[in-house]
């Protein structure tokens, strides 16, 4: 397990969450997809309570009440498939600080030079953390949630500070931001205009899945 999982056990001792503090609670739900894709692969799960993952996956805390487990970059490719491969062809290297990794995108892989994930949660400045290393293309290493605590999402029903994230038509996953999300029909949004507000799943199992939705914000809003 990288380093970075010790660092985020540390950090997490000195900002447990509160639903850590109270283990007998229903635990909030903290990541969701955008209902599009109707994809069946699994939501990250939580980090344990003392910041440890399974199956050599990294704990990555993105505030103090969302920690979650990540796996590493797909292997990379040593040959290309398609005219848009980055790298790993004839001729076709990364700049320096950059590796060659396969994403997947739409209905194919391609090659992408992406930088290096965080090594520690100090690689990143200011309000910025370190963005789960399967999720860097295409945000970068590093990137700002628009809210750290549920007391700014205060707009609508059970708001909370989660993760939202989108896969691709074919496949692919990628991070649409650390922000806030409420309970009920998008079509009856009280947080925004209902025609702005966007329909999510949780990290239920099986639907029917209960109804959550997410707003256009300011970003960052801390």
């Amino acid at each position: 397990m990288r380093t970075l999982t010790s660092l985020v056990i540390a950090a997490a001792a000195l900002g447990a969450c509160s639903e850590d503090a109270a283990p007998s609670a229903t635990p909030v739900e903290r990541v969701f997809l955008y209902n599009y894709s109707g994809s069946s692969l699994p939501l990250p799960q939580r980090c344990d309570v003392d910041g440890v993952c399974p199956d050599g996956q990294t704990c990555y805390r993105l505030t103090p009440d969302i920690a979650v487990c990540d796996k590493p970059q797909w292997p990379v490719a040593t040959t290309c498939s398609w005219d848009t491969d980055e790298c790993e062809c004839t001729g076709r290297t990364c700049p320096a600080g950059t590796t060659c990794s396969t994403t997947l995108q739409s209905a194919h892989s391609y090659n992408v030079c992406l930088p290096p994930p965080c090594a520690s949660p100090t690689d990143c400045t200011g309000e910025s953390v370190c963005t789960p290393e399967s999720l860097i293309f295409p945000v970068g290493p590093c990137f700002t949630p628009r809210c750290t605590r549920d007391v700014v999402c205060s707009r609508g029903a059970e708001g909370r500070c989660a993760l939202v994230l989108q896969d691709g038509q074919f496949g692919g996953r990628s991070l649409q931001k650390v922000g806030c999300v409420y309970a009920g029909d998008f079509r009856e949004a009280t947080a925004c205009n209902p025609d702005d507000a966007t329909a999510l799943r949780g990290n239920s199992t099986s639907p029917p899945w209960p109804a959550y939705y997410t707003c256009p914000e300011p970003w960052p809003t801390q």
